[in-house]
């Protein structure tokens, strides 16, 4: 299992990672709109802003409904569904809604998984 800071990318690897971008990154200011239109356009920085502004609080959705256990799991689970879903995301009227809304259905499906288990 990973703990959730391995969801962020550190601060101390940032610099390194973007040495080769142009004048045309994604700036830390893009809002989610800005940020999810960008991913569906196809800019993997945009999926990279919109995870680091967003994997803690998914990540506790799913902690709060699943336990530590689950949650890493789930959180990632939520990510390739927008890894897979880029324009679905983008006509969402809030990203952090659909995001929310996504955590909901992956947290349903590791209960319904857990009780067929049993």
């Amino acid at each position: 299992m990973h703990d959730r800071a391995d969801l962020r990318l550190p601060a101390s690897e940032a610099p390194a990672r973007c040495a080769d971008m142009d004048s045309a990154s994604v700036p830390a200011a893009s809002s989610d709109a800005q940020l999810a239109r960008a991913w569906a356009a196809g800019d993997e920085r945009a999926f990279a802003a919109i995870v680091d502004r967003h994997a803690g609080a998914i990540y506790n959705r799913c902690r709060m409904a699943l336990g530590s256990a689950d949650a890493d799991d789930a959180t990632q689970a939520v990510f390739l569904v927008l890894a897979r879903r880029p324009q679905q995301a983008a006509d969402s009227p809030v990203l952090v809604g659909w995001l929310m809304a996504v955590a909901g259905n992956v947290v349903r499906n590791a209960w319904r998984d857990r009780r067929r288990r049993r």
